[in-house]
């Protein structure tokens, strides 16, 4: 399990809380953080492979996301933003706190993209059998969004790409139409 080790966890119905050196590993994509969480805290998500978490680090930053496995080790990966915003160092001990994201989606749904999602049926349908994966990208796309004009602007381009696409998710023609959306409002 590497560098590995916890200085104290705790575990509290669903509710994982521990501290874990970050670490740095290559792969064939290049370097990537990680922390470990003890394997007998993840008991707790039962069997699941890669469970969607709501993980809190140093008790500032929270993020949807899951809890990777690698033979018996589980990890989350730390993305760079998180990790400039945080000041973490490779080998300093981080604070976590693990919590199941039970949600519909495994991570929040926006309030804009909700609503143009419940006006729009078709666009609805098409949403809900896409993949998790491509349900939860989207997701990310408008959510990542500070302000709410620029939210509205994104959902709306994905409700009309997934209309006009018939559910066929296309992230090259759904950039395009996000432009041609935003053109649309700059004339407005």
């Amino acid at each position: 399990m590497g560098l590995f080790f916890a200085q104290y966890f705790q575990v509290i119905m669903f509710r994982l809380e521990f501290e874990a050196p970050l670490e740095k590993h290559d792969s064939s994509l290049g370097w990537y953080y990680i922390i470990y969480v003890p394997l007998e805290l993840i008991s707790e998500f039962g069997t699941e492979k890669n469970p969607r978490a709501k993980v809190t680090f140093n008790k500032k930053e929270v993020a949807h996301i899951s809890v990777k496995s690698k033979g018996d080790d589980r990890f989350v990966v730390i993305k760079s933003k998180l990790r400039t915003n945080l000041g973490l160092v490779v080998g300093e001990l981080t604070h976590v706190i693990i919590e199941k994201d039970d949600s519909k989606f495994g991570m929040p749904m926006p309030e804009e993209f909700g609503e143009m999602l419940a006006q729009e049926e078709e666009a609805e349908r098409y949403f809900n059998a896409l993949t998790p994966g491509k349900q939860r990208s989207l997701i990310y796309m408008v959510s990542q969004l500070k302000n709410s004009e620029p939210r509205v602007k994104k959902a709306l381009a994905i409700i009309e790409h997934l209309k006009e696409q018939q559910g066929e998710l296309d992230f090259r023609v759904l950039n395009q139409k996000i432009k041609e959306v935003n053109n649309r409002f700059k004339s407005i």
